[in-house]
C-alpha cells in the first residue's frame, strides 16, 4: 500500500492493519493483513496477502 496524499504522510499512525472484502450474498473475509506496523513506517507499507480464492467475489462484483 502507498499513501499518495497529502504529501509527507506515512503509516506511523497505524499499529496493525486488516483488509476485508465483502459483497452482497457472500460472507466478509479477510484478504490481507499486517500484524505489526513500525512506528517509523514510511509512506509505503508491505502487507501480507492471504492465500484465498476471490473468484466468486470478483464475479459477483462484475455481474451487478
Amino acid at each position: 500500500m502507498k499513501i499518495t496524499s497529502p504529501d509527507g504522510s506515512d503509516f506511523s499512525f497505524l499499529e496493525s492493519l486488516d483488509v476485508y472484502i465483502s459483497t452482497e450474498g457472500l460472507d466478509e473475509i479477510k484478504m490481507a493483513s499486517k500484524e505489526v506496523i513500525d512506528a517509523n513506517a514510511g509512506s509505503t507499507l508491505d502487507i501480507d496477502v492471504l492465500d484465498i480464492d476471490l473468484k466468486e467475489y470478483i464475479k459477483k462484483t462484475n455481474s451487478t
